[in-house]
């Protein structure tokens, strides 16, 4: 069955964003994190997948109505279960209240199958939340003690139709501007904080005179500049 699905650009308050960026992280990650602490709500058994040391652990347990596991392929970082994505996740069917992603799906080539793992361990009524990025630079890792690629982008469209088989869908495109979209690309490239900072101001505001100017509205002019695609589904 094809899920109801919600698709919607977000506007993103200044304030919201301008603290994380001053404490370094990207814009993506300011704007993830804004969406990932408004509404992502779980209880019962939750599973951080590719969670590394679970940095969302405690945010997203904030209520204390769920138990949280990690999965990682990662052994240096002492998950709960250890498992590879693309073979499967080593769980029973109907097991899990809630299952989290946060930027990982670039990194697995063969993304159908992780959707559809998550629905085969989720109960009726589990709630599967992620996100995915679309405007960054290709990053990918090969150390001594990781490795990692980077294959996809994801739009909100293929995002809902990877959702397609779950009852309810609720995409949030992060939605900004072709200027603060544009830096977004290159903002890791500017590694001195208060340059980072000016530079968003300053395109920031220049998206908003490009919108006055125009009379187009985010999404309304066949273009979009997404930075990061927030999704939730419900089995």
């Amino acid at each position: 069955m094809r899920g109801l699905e919600a698709r919607r650009p977000v506007q993103y308050r200044l304030k919201d964003i301008l603290r994380p960026l001053w404490r370094g992280d990207s814009i993506l990650r300011a704007l993830e994190d804004a969406q990932i602490r408004s509404r992502a709500r779980f209880h019962g058994l939750v599973l951080d997948v590719g969670a590394g040391w679970s940095q969302y652990g405690e945010m997203l347990s904030r209520d204390g109505r769920c138990e949280f596991l990690t999965l990682d392929l990662r052994t240096g970082t002492r998950p709960d279960v250890v498992g590879d994505l693309e073979k499967g996740l080593p769980l029973k069917d109907d097991c899990l209240d809630g299952i989290f992603l946060n930027n990982v799906l670039e990194h697995v080539a063969r993304t159908e199958v992780v959707i559809r793992e998550a629905r085969r361990v989720l109960k009726p009524g589990g709630r599967f939340i992620f996100t995915v990025p679309f405007l960054m630079p290709v990053h990918r890792c090969v150390s001594e003690t990781e490795s990692y690629d980077d294959f996809w982008r994801f739009s909100d469209s293929a995002v809902a139709h990877l959702l397609r088989d779950f009852s309810s869908v609720d995409i949030v495109s992060c939605d900004t501007g072709p200027f603060v979209g544009g830096l977004a690309i290159f903002y890791y490239a500017l590694k001195f904080r208060p340059l980072r900072l000016a530079a968003f101001i300053f395109m920031y505001i220049m998206d908003k005179l490009y919108f006055m100017a125009t009379g187009l509205r985010k999404g309304r002019s066949g273009f979009s500049y997404p930075i990061v695609i927030y999704a939730e589904a419900v089995k």
